[in-house]
């Protein structure tokens, strides 16, 4: 559905923002895809009610709650360094870690494309940390516009 791709795209954003060092900036308006156009539209009052926003908002939303509280409880997240495993005109999969033992690393495999694609990761175990689902094997699946969080598990 075309309505959607706005969407996905700030997903897209997100999954970045939210797996790299640093403070992330969301400002407020950001975490449903709210618009505006030329000052002084540009920042719309914020709907605080469900009613008020389309189910892609929702969705939106509810998938940045999810990236900022895997974020909290994996450090290699926010404070780990970025290694880039792979590239390319529509994927990108870097491995966030090297934070010891008690962080352990984090693969994530960006898909910017409009079709789903298979990727290479490094680890042949580890877990999806979006829908918590155990994955095996070196190659993973990332969907059109849709991203991959990947905690390493140790073997």
């Amino acid at each position: 559905h075309n309505g959607d791709q706005g969407y996905a795209k700030m997903r897209l954003l997100m999954s970045y923002l939210m797996s790299v060092p640093g403070i992330p900036c969301v400002y407020y308006g950001d975490e449903i895809a709210d618009v505006g156009g030329n000052d002084p539209d540009n920042r719309r009052m914020m709907p605080w009610q469900d009613s008020e926003l389309n189910q892609y908002q929702i969705d939106l939303r509810s998938r940045v709650r999810t990236l900022a509280n895997i974020r909290g409880k994996h450090k290699a997240l926010s404070r780990g360094y970025r290694t880039t495993i792979s590239a390319s005109q529509d994927t990108w999969v870097y491995r966030m870690g090297g934070c010891g033992e008690e962080a352990p690393d984090v693969i994530v495999a960006v898909n910017s494309g409009t079709s789903a694609v298979t990727v290479n990761v490094p680890e042949s175990n580890t877990l999806d940390l979006i829908d918590e689902t155990a994955t095996t094997g070196a190659q993973v699946e990332v969907g059109p516009l849709d991203y991959r969080v990947l905690k390493v598990l140790s073997d």
